[in-house]
């Protein structure tokens, strides 16, 4: 059955995600080498689990802060080159 699905059959995202950390990754180790102040837990987790648990460190994906701004990208740039 799944090989007759199409990608025409199926919702586009309907946003796209941002970029997270995930635990035991190289950036979660170091988080302060890559421009990052500090981790966040999710907007789920936080839904979904109360604060005694939650530092527990039980989450996989982290949200950050970053330390300095970096802009935003012009993509308009990139898509010229």
């Amino acid at each position: 059955m799944i090989d007759k699905i199409k990608s025409s059959d199926l919702d586009p995202p309907q946003h796209l995600n941002n970029f997270i950390v995930t635990y035991g990754s190289p950036i979660y180790n170091n988080f302060k080498a890559f421009n990052i102040e500090k981790l966040e837990y999710t907007e789920i987790d936080k839904l979904m689990f109360p604060q005694d648990i939650l530092e527990k460190n039980i989450s996989f994906c982290y949200n950050f802060e970053r330390k300095k701004d970096i802009g935003k990208p012009d993509w308009e740039q990139l898509i010229e080159e």
